[in-house]
This record gives structure tokens, C-alpha cells and sequence, in this order.
């Protein structure tokens, strides 16, 4: 068993982030998780503003009437893609105040991944990564993007997330009904301590699932560079080849002489 019941990663076992833009995966070992037992938080409205002009479904736009209320047909575009603002009790102690999962670099060896249920649960979800670059596509060799406005490529109510240090992440919303909503959002999280594994052939196991790891792949779909650099930044590494046969092993070897963590 990897995950507990609360979707979680347990501790001693391993959590895969696959990146497809780069076809690579970083492979952590969770050590320990920080939160434990205090895994829920109540965060209350999507950080959305009143007076905040949004877009409309039907190509106009709309205002928003109150803090954490979407409009009726509206949606949050990639240009005005939210960030979850620390609550004033943590604000200070945080990376980022506006922006409460950032981290930075010296903080590699910490990794938050969390379950965002957002309500009322019909509300279409989307993240991008980094914020305000547009990741969601239909026929990757065209590109062609999708944003939330969109038929499809976004999530319902729900998300799962393991947010990477030093990189931001947006966040969108679109409410498809003809009557306002107030919105809310609570999270499940976990802040685990993470180290990566430095034998190549478990992580060469892993990634060709003889071992069990959670899998998570990251809604990054278009090497833009962003995240390529902060991954170089933290982890001295974009991540591992993955792995199609026993030849893959040597390259696995070697990017393990790059890992910082």
C-alpha cells in the first residue's frame, strides 16, 4: 500500500512526478510527513475579488459581485489565474504571502502535495504550470492549447496537485450555470520531507512500476523553460529518463551524479 486514506503518500514509500513535456520523472522517497494528523484545511472562498471583471462563456464579461462568488457563465482565463494567499495567521512565516505552497530553493527537501475540492463541486478546475502559461492541449505535436472555457482538458470540483519549489501555479475556475455561486475550497494536504533515492537500479525499478510509487504526472505539456531552469535550480537535475529498457539504467546512473537532494 502507497497512499492512505486520504490519498496521501505514506511514509517510506515513493511518489513519482512525471513531466511529460520532457519526458523525464523525478522519484522521491517521503521520509516523513510534517502535518501529520492535521491534514485538512479549510481554506473558505477561491481568492477571486469583488469588482474583478471576468469573461464569459458567451464572449462578453461579467463583474464579480463579492469576494469568492463566480458569476454566472464565467471563468477565470490563464492571464488571471489564482494564487492561494497564506491566511493572516501565517503570513509572515511563509515563502510567499501571496502564495502559500510556494517554496524556494533551500526548501528541496520538502515537497507539499495536497487534494484541492473546491464547492460547489461542479465547478470546472484547471492548473497551469508555470502561472499564467497556458498547459493544456488536444494533439500535443500540434498544440493546440485549451483553455477551461474549453470542452474538455479540465477537472471537475477536484484536483490533485504536488506543487515543486520555486515554480508558481495558477489556478482557474469557470462556473458553466446561469446563476451566481459562492464558492469554497478545502484542502488535503501533506508537507512531506523528501529525499531522492540514490540507487539506480531501484529507481530504474520504479519507474518501470516492479516497484510500487505513487504515480502523478504534472500538467506540463509544453516545454516552456521555466520549470526546466527550477528544476536544474533545486534539484541540480530535470528529472530521470524514463526508463523502456535495461540500456536506460547507464543514463539513470548518471543523472544521479547531478541530484543535489
Amino acid at each position: 500500500m502507497v497512499l492512505d486514506s486520504l490519498g496521501l503518500v505514506l511514509e517510506n514509500r515513493f511518489l513519482v512526478v512525471v513531466i511529460p513535456a520532457l519526458e523525464r520523472a523525478l522519484v522521491f522517497r517521503v521520509k516523513a510527513r510534517v502535518n501529520k494528523g492535521k491534514e485538512k484545511l479549510f481554506y473558505g472562498p477561491i481568492p477571486i475579488k469583488a469588482g474583478t471583471t471576468l469573461p464569459t462563456f458567451e464572449g462578453g464579461t461579467v463583474t464579480v459581485p463579492a469576494d469568492g462568488v463566480l458569476p454566472a457563465r464565467s471563468y477565470i482565463p490563464t492571464d488571471k489565474a489564482l494564487s492561494f494567499s497564506a491566511p493572516n495567521e501565517i503570513a509572515s512565516r511563509v515563502y510567499d504571502s501571496n502564495d502559500m505552497w510556494f517554496t524556494r530553493e533551500e526548501a528541496r527537501d520538502k515537497l507539499f502535495h495536497f487534494h484541492m475540492y473546491v464547492k460547489p463541486a461542479f465547478l470546472r478546475v484547471q492548473v497551469d504550470i508555470p502561472k499564467n502559461v497556458l498547459q493544456s492541449v488536444f494533439q500535443y505535436n500540434k498544440k493546440i492549447t485549451m483553455d477551461i472555457y474549453m470542452p474538455f482538458n479540465w477537472l471537475r470540483g477536484h484536483v490533485e496537485v504536488v506543487y515543486l519549489p520555486e515554480t508558481y501555479y495558477g489556478f482557474k475556475f469557470a462556473n458553466e450555470l446561469n446563476v451566481a455561486v459562492y464558492t469554497s475550497v478545502t484542502f488535503i494536504y501533506a508537507e512531506y520531507l523528501v529525499d531522492i533515492p540514490k540507487d539506480a537500479k531501484l529507481i530504474f525499478n520504479i519507474l518501470m512500476h516492479k516497484v510500487p510509487a505513487h504515480w502523478y504526472t504534472l500538467p506540463y505539456t509544453i516545454a516552456e523553460g521555466t520549470l526546466e531552469a527550477n528544476l536544474e535550480k533545486v534539484y541540480g537535475f530535470k528529472g530521470f529518463p524514463i526508463p523502456t529498457t535495461k540500456e536506460d539504467l547507464k543514463k539513470i546512473e548518471e543523472e544521479l551524479k547531478r541530484v543535489k537532494i
